[in-house]
């Protein structure tokens, strides 16, 4: 465990299904991930045409997916690489998130 790794549990109600986020602390943009959270909480499913968790967490996420994460080694990278990793009850691969924070330049007074 490290104190800098955060976990950060989603519950997707109309399939009563768990997710988990895990990110470095300060890395994110925190807008963007609410955005997604918010989404993934409030998904319906539709009776008629019933889409499985896997195609609705996809449809959730596709703007900022960037690839799936198999081994716990290339989950580990991506963490410390400053990705957002997504995990789903029931499925075995991740979601390799890019939901980095913008690098932000201070502003000072000039050298010169």
């Amino acid at each position: 465990m490290q104190d800098d790794v955060v976990f950060k549990q989603v519950f997707i109600p109309s399939y009563e299904v768990s997710g988990l986020f895990v990110f470095v602390n300060g890395t994110m943009d925190y807008p963007a991930f609410n955005e997604i959270v918010l989404d993934l909480s409030a998904a319906q499913v539709e009776s008629r045409h019933t889409v499985s968790i896997e195609m609705l967490v996809i449809s959730k996420i596709c703007s900022v997916r960037e690839q799936d994460v198999e081994t716990y080694e290339k989950a580990k990278e991506h963490i410390f690489d400053g990705k957002t990793l997504l995990f789903i009850d029931g499925m075995a691969n991740g979601y390799v998130l890019n939901l980095k924070k913008e690098k932000i330049r201070t502003l000072s007074e000039p050298l010169c």
